[in-house]
């Protein structure tokens, strides 16, 4: 799974790891490293006080997965903006969990 916004922007998803570029860092994992996957840009401090469709707003527009490894080590995987962004989490969920197997 490949998704490209420029030579700056890019991450794909290969049978054992993950790679991508995010401005003009190189950033790449094993699956079994990977330990936790979070939205880098989500929830914002003030969730608490937001209407639901502002945070609807909110979760379709962030473009960067946080993955914590095994080594405590946060890597920023960029990803498109939208359903795509969530298709990449969840990919990258299953198969770090089943490279843990």
């Amino acid at each position: 799974m490949f998704a490209y916004d420029s030579g700056t922007e890019w991450t794909a998803i290969y049978t054992r790891m993950v790679i991508g570029v995010r401005g003009k860092v190189f950033t790449c994992s094993n699956y079994e490293a990977i330990r936790s996957i979070t939205s880098h840009d989500f929830p914002p401090p003030d969730i608490q006080q937001l209407e639901w469709e502002e945070i609807g707003k909110l979760k379709s527009s962030w473009e960067c997965l946080s993955v914590t490894t095994e080594e405590d080590e946060v890597l920023k995987f960029w990803v498109p903006a939208g359903k795509e962004a969530f298709a990449f989490w969840n990919i990258l969920l299953m198969l770090s969990r089943m490279a843990s197997r």
